[in-house]
């Protein structure tokens, strides 16, 4: 996707070293040698969810962070903005400035078991955002299509840059009336993932495929469940 702005807030972008448990670096289908955290202002986050909450492990890792709602955003209030189904939950690893948590979600989804499925998963701490004076109240997001996953033939997942493109779009094309702006591929988050297909005997195939550029989505200021429902019927 092209890259069409910048956000007018001062960022920092930064690299640092991933904690990691050398015994957990087993066999599995999922891993990346695109991980590190992401350090703005204050705050640092992984820039992958994970399978489980035991390790920050590039063998441990599920799909790239490739969304940022950012201003007035909190989980739930971005999941509504986009799909009721739910899927299976992943897990986050997060700093709001503080001491790091894991975070749960099981994201928003735009159906269930057929095939060419949205979803995104979107994490915050324990207060559902965090906060910076930059940032204001924001979330990330991972994005991936899952297709077929209640069968037994063609059932992958993954595509995250098709998918974020999807996500960023619907936020255009429903909101930008109301006040949402999207800012696609907007920060370099450095998980870039080459396309290609990876066969798992333990899970759904995966397809990766990744930029590396996150898309920040701004919400405005008080932006809540009514603006959602005006906006949808108005678009």
């Amino acid at each position: 996707m092209k890259r069409t702005g910048l956000l007018l807030v001062a960022i920092v972008l930064a690299l640092a070293t991933s904690i990691a448990n050398p015994s957990a670096l087993a066999d599995h289908y999922v891993e990346t040698t695109s991980f590190h955290y992401i350090s703005m202002a204050e705050d640092r986050f992984y820039n992958w969810d994970f399978e489980n909450d035991d390790y920050t492990t590039r063998t441990n890792v599920d799909w790239p962070v490739t969304m940022l709602f950012y201003n007035d955003a909190d989980v739930q209030l971005v999941k509504d903005m986009y799909y009721t189904f739910v899927g299976s939950s992943m897990y986050a690893r997060l700093n709001d400035g503080s001491d790091w948590v894991w975070d749960k979600d099981g994201g928003t989804k735009s159906g269930l078991c057929t095939s060419g499925i949205y979803h995104m998963r979107v994490y915050a701490d324990s207060d559902d955002h965090m906060y910076n004076t930059s940032l204001g109240y924001y979330v990330i997001g991972t994005t991936n299509i899952d297709n077929n996953e209640c069968g037994d033939k063609d059932k992958w997942s993954g595509e995250s840059e098709l998918t974020e493109g999807h996500f960023a779009t619907r936020a255009k094309d429903i909101y930008s009336e109301c006040g949402v702006d999207v800012l696609e591929d907007w920060g370099n988050f450095r998980n870039v993932e080459p396309y290609r297909y990876v066969d798992s005997e333990e899970g759904p195939d995966h397809i990766k495929d990744n930029d590396g550029y996150a898309t920040a989505v701004y919400l405005p200021d008080d932006f809540s469940m009514e603006d959602i429902a005006d906006c949808e019927i108005h678009s």
